[in-house]
């Protein structure tokens, strides 16, 4: 089970942002948790998926976008181990929340984004953020709307 991490890990530093996308919702099965095979990859996890959500999201990748926001709301698994801070999940929330074409899932990360908000205590921040998740919308999304399709299929 770790080979299929391994091989999306190398395709997603080689430029596949499907592969990145995959390696970040990590919907693949994992070695035991207290094994040490998982501890491996649990290190491996935790040091790229973050660089790999941060370069999607400035190349205007809704996988990407999609995977990140999957697994920030993750409590098992792989994706449980995804850190990316307070300012990294409200704009992954605001990204998700503006290229939803779903009054009730937009309305979802809308919830998701105010819950990261309020860990950011300094107001010129969380402004800034917004007007950078708007620009990033319009300019690395070009004001599309995410595509819905299930990561089971995507990561086959």
């Amino acid at each position: 089970s770790q080979q299929i991490y391994l091989s999306a890990l190398e395709n997603a530093l080689a430029g596949d942002r499907m592969a990145a996308a995959c390696f970040v919702v990590a919907p693949w099965a994992v070695p035991d948790e207290s094994s040490p095979a998982f501890q491996r990859l649990s290190e491996i996890y935790s040091a790229n998926a973050p660089v790999l959500v941060e370069s999607g999201v400035e190349l205007g990748s809704w996988p990407m976008v999609r995977a990140a926001a999957s697994a920030l709301n993750s409590e098992a698994g792989m994706t449980s181990r995804l850190s990316l801070g307070a300012q990294k999940a409200y704009e992954i929330s605001r990204l998700m929340q503006l290229g939803s074409e779903d009054a009730a899932m937009s309305q979802t990360f809308g919830y998701d984004a105010a819950r990261y908000g309020a860990q950011i205590s300094d107001p010129a921040i969380l402004k800034r953020l917004d007007e950078d998740a708007g620009r990033k919308f319009q300019s690395q999304f070009h004001g599309t709307y995410s595509e819905s399709t299930s990561f089971t299929k995507l990561c086959d």
